[in-house]
């Protein structure tokens, strides 16, 4: 931004002149040619307040400014010495920067109480908006109104701007729409990931971790392969190439490399929605493949692979079994199963690792390989007027710019209504030098691989044939790739795990249930300090302006506060499945600083917020106990000799 404002020039016809209060205003030219003085004539000050005046503020701590003009309304929002917060969205550089020779703003920029956004695009104000998102949709009770974000207007500016103002107010409640289910997402997800690794442990504590493939493949390469639609051009050389290269599939292509004859020797999963299973269920041999799963992938996925399986490290599920000496190594989680398959490749210490099918783009407007699972899963919709190309067009067009009339202004950059649009589909290059497309999620996926190429200790050799160009890999074809560096026949020992000795060291069931059973004693006896925590400050609430008998109670608070504190590891995985606990604590906190309380009716506050929290977590307490006692139902149903037909170890083996 300062770089933008710093370079704006003051356009002929716009001029700062004085008011009769002697204070500036700037007059301006609009489109239709008419002067327009963006503060009064007379007093802009006084001006000022009397906007802010229409808004009712008073218990509102955080504002959304459209337009800053000189600043006097935003200084005047400002003003009150408490913890506020004005994002400021301001069409034109020129009219920032005659405000910063007229005003000083630093301190309120200093102290974290003023941002200022400039002609921002639509997806550039949702990530600025992101970052304030418990603020924004922090609610202050007062009387039966419910107080939170403000939206306020210069109107000089919306009528100097009008198209743009009209565009940022709707992106703003978009924002509003969207942020709250994004919101209440982020509050749910914790509690289904929990539930996944907890009905994984048993598959977790009886299958070895990745430690036994560390380094495994040192010297050899690994093809990973993914469901890009450049795929259909090699899918088949891949069943030659299956003895000379280890072979690293995404589960999404699993069957699809199946039904070409290609198996691959490791799949890799970590979706923790239940639809993953539909990749990898109802394969009649699973014998030539082993699952390589995220403990918080989707416990039906992982049930639906009936074959062996390989678990990455997870804290969580180490410290539910943390007496039974269980624990497994850990690599890097990624964003998809396309980067945990990299990871995993670059863990065994293969090199070069090729990727194939790895497109990350729609080379001629198409998504994925013919005949993939989600394909398939389009397949009930298909008909005569709703064919698989037109889906597949569907799938692309729902991410192109929205209707209507946009101007290309500079690269991904269009002007639509008058404000800036960054469209969801963006131009990029493919791996011949032509102009492709892609979509935002994709290209932030590729910006991740980028960073993990230049990370790895394995060569990265791009062998799409297709899809964009990938800095830190070098483009090769795959029949070259394979004569230079698939020469080699892969031992037989090496793709043979062998985990008889791990089974003989595992931990009985009985002693796993022991193990868990324990928790949730830990775990009922934490919520019972949590319990005698809320009744003790709501007596110090009852009797707050008793001050000796407050007093008389603090050692007791003393005390809970140490026991509650031993229990630290156990209230952190309440916390993390409590996350409205947290999102609730720090909107008490907001309000308390926007308000700027003080004194006995701070502390009033702060008991409440205390009492809040833990009763909060209290109910994520609850939760988990409940998925505790289900990991133990679960553990009591599993058959660890099914683990062993998998393996094919012999009863009298391990």
């Amino acid at each position: 931004m300062a770089e933008v404002v710093s370079k704006a020039g003051m356009p002929s016809g716009w001029e700062v002149v004085r008011a009769r209060s002697g204070q500036p205003t700037l007059r301006v030219s609009t489109s239709e040619g008419r002067n327009l003085l963006l503060h009064s004539q007379y007093d802009p000050e006084e001006e000022a307040r009397r906007v802010i005046a229409k808004h009712d503020v008073g218990d509102v701590f955080t504002f959304i400014v459209l337009g800053l003009g000189l600043g006097y309304h935003v200084v005047e929002l400002l003003r009150e010495d408490r913890d506020l917060l004005a994002v400021v969205i301001e069409k034109d550089a020129r009219i920032v920067k005659a405000a910063f020779t007229v005003m000083d703003f630093s301190r309120l920029i200093c102290e974290g109480k003023l941002v200022m956004l400039v002609d921002p695009t639509k997806a550039e104000l949702m990530r600025r908006l992101n970052g304030y998102t418990v603020r924004l949709f922090s609610h202050v009770k007062v009387g039966e109104a419910a107080k939170g974000a403000r939206l306020i207007r210069h109107p000089a500016s919306a009528q100097l701007y009008p198209e743009f103002y009209r565009g940022q107010m709707r992106n703003v409640l978009d924002f509003f729409e969207h942020g709250g289910t994004s919101l209440r997402t982020a509050m749910i997800l914790p509690i289904d990931t929990k539930y996944n690794l907890l009905m994984n442990l048993p598959w977790y504590v009886y299958q070895p971790g990745l430690g036994v493939l560390k380094g495994r493949f040192r010297g050899y390469p690994a093809i990973l392969v993914t469901a890009g639609p450049s795929l259909a051009k090699n899918i088949d050389q891949l069943r030659e190439l299956s003895g000379r290269a280890v072979i690293i599939a995404v589960g999404t292509i699993y069957k699809t490399l199946l039904s070409h004859g290609v198996v691959p020797h490791f799949v890799t999963t970590l979706d923790w929605h239940r639809i993953s299973g539909r990749y990898l269920e109802g394969v009649g041999d699973y014998g030539g493949s082993i699952l390589v799963a995220e403990p918080k992938a989707s416990h039906e996925a992982v049930e639906s692979f009936r074959g062996r399986k390989l678990f990455a490290g997870n804290d969580f599920v180490d410290f539910c079994v943390e007496g039974l000496g269980v624990e497994r190594e850990k690599i890097g989680g990624g964003a998809t199963v396309a980067h945990l398959a990299f990871y995993l490749g670059d863990y065994m210490g293969a090199s070069p690792i090729i990727l194939v099918g790895q497109d990350l783009s729609y080379p001629h407007h198409v998504t994925h390989i013919p005949g993939s699972a989600i394909h398939k899963g389009w397949y009930p919709e298909q008909n005569r007027f709703n064919t698989m190309e037109m889906m597949e067009w569907q799938e692309i067009a729902r991410v192109r710019l929205p209707r209507g009339k946009a101007e290309r202004i500079g690269e991904n950059v269009y002007v639509m209504d008058g404000q800036r649009v960054e469209p969801l589909l963006r131009r990029v290059k493919d791996v011949y030098g032509n102009e492709i497309y892609t979509d935002v999620q994709m290209y932030s996926y590729l910006l991740q691989f980028e960073r993990d190429f230049g990370l790895a200790s394995a060569e990265v050799i791009d062998a799409t044939e297709g899809g964009v160009r990938k800095k830190g890999t070098r483009p090769m074809r795959l029949r070259e790739a394979a004569e230079r560096y698939c020469g080699e026949e892969i031992p037989e020992e090496l793709l043979e795990v062998d985990i008889s000795d791990f089974l003989g060291r595992a931990p009985g069931k009985e002693k796993v249930k022991v193990e868990l059973e324990r928790h949730a004693r830990e775990l009922e006896r934490t919520m019972g300090l949590y319990e005698e925590a809320v009744e003790l400050l709501g007596r110090i609430k009852e009797r707050f302006e008793d001050r000796a008998a407050v007093k008389g109670m603090m050692p007791k608070i003393g005390e809970l506060r140490e026991r509650i504190n031993a229990k630290r590891r156990l209230g952190e995985q309440m916390s993390e499945i409590s996350q409205k606990a947290e999102f609730r604590k720090a909107r008490y906190d907001l309000e308390i600083a926007g308000r700027g309380l003080e004194g006995a009716e701070k502390q009033k506050r702060q008991l409440e917020r205390d009492m809040d929290y833990m009763s909060e977590l209290q109910g994520g307490g609850k939760l988990l106990l409940n998925m505790l006692e289900a990991a133990v139902r679960r553990l009591e149903d599993f058959e660890v000799e099914e683990v062993r037909r998998a393996w094919g170890v012999e009863r009298g083996e391990g």
